[in-house]
């Protein structure tokens, strides 16, 4: 292992693309003000290195956390497997998805119907390229509203 790969998966997925980690205590403060509670479920589409995910996880009750992401996303799991252990997040259980299949992730891997949904901009991404599958997880997505 060279003192580079040691950073990166220390700490350098920081920097990397997408918003500030910061954020992720912002989605759990608007996911809190919608109504969350720690024995609600979450899912979150497309958790990359858990730059929002975490904190949510943090919050959860044991296992109320459901993770997609899309398969081949690189050094992510190492990323992943990283932030878990350093943010005592591990005992948490959360149920963590790299795959290409996102609807079936959602409709049949996740333990429960999640109580709520959030994603960064993986939708953005997927209308862009793939509208397909976007009206799929939008139209399983809408299944779950009131």
């Amino acid at each position: 292992k060279t003192d580079e790969d040691t950073f990166m998966i220390r700490e350098g997925h920081h920097y990397s693309v997408g918003s500030a980690w910061p954020d992720g205590v912002v989605w759990l403060m608007t996911l809190k003000a919608a109504g969350l509670q720690p024995h609600h479920t979450v899912l979150e589409l497309g958790f990359g290195t858990l730059r929002e995910g975490r904190s949510v996880i943090a919050y959860l009750n044991e296992g109320n956390y459901c993770g997609v992401e899309a398969e081949g996303a690189g050094k992510e799991d190492k990323e992943v497997a990283y932030e878990l252990q350093v943010n005592h997040l591990v005992d948490k259980n959360p149920h963590l998805w790299w795959t290409n299949e996102t609807v079936k992730a959602i409709t049949e891997w996740c333990p429960h119907s999640p109580d709520y949904f959030f994603e960064g901009a993986v939708l953005k991404h997927i209308i862009k390229y793939q509208p397909t599958l976007y009206t799929n997880i939008v139209r399983e997505l809408h299944t779950w509203l009131p």
